[in-house]
């Protein structure tokens, strides 16, 4: 991957860890199936892009960055105290629903799904910009279509000005 690849998922992690908190929290809700508990995504799973999908990921990006940078860290708790995970618990939902409404204003259904739509755009865009012997290898090992790198191609310069930037 290239440095301004690396670079944005290192800026995303904060709030990706923010979302999936949660799982090292608390051990037992971590072994229940995926959406089985409320609130506990399940991220990085492939998504279909569209164009307008890509664009509205592209949109939505600078507000989700500044959001994340104003966060204060989540204390999470040490060994087995059910009321300090209890206490973390609600904050990290706190956050996950206001990540929930501000990707809404850009039409996606909840963060998870930005999120998804986030790994895709970044993957497209890392084939893309790889040589090209290298691409077929690495649709399959992220898992993109064509269509996705298709989405991602009639952006491009819109996603590398943004990754480019940060």
């Amino acid at each position: 991957m290239t440095t301004s690849i690396l670079r944005s998922l290192r800026n995303l992690s904060a709030a990706i860890l923010i979302a999936a908190a949660p799982i090292a929290m608390a051990p037992a809700i971590a072994q229940a199936p995926p959406g089985a508990v409320p609130g506990i995504p399940t991220f990085g799973e492939p998504f279909d892009l569209t164009s307008a999908l890509v664009l509205a990921w592209v949109e939505s990006y600078p507000s989700l960055l500044a959001y994340g940078e104003t966060l204060e860290d989540v204390d999470l708790p040490e060994g087995n105290d059910p009321m300090a995970a209890f206490a973390a618990y609600g904050t990290v939902l706190e956050y996950r629903a206001q990540l929930d409404s501000m990707v809404a204003q850009y039409g996606f259904t909840d963060f998870e799904q930005w999120t998804n739509v986030m790994f895709s755009v970044i993957f497209a865009y890392s084939i893309l910009d790889a040589p090209a012997d290298q691409q077929a290898m690495l649709m399959g090992m992220f898992q993109q279509t064509q269509e996705n790198l298709d989405a991602v191609n009639a952006n491009y310069d819109l996603v590398q000005n943004l990754v480019d930037n940060l």
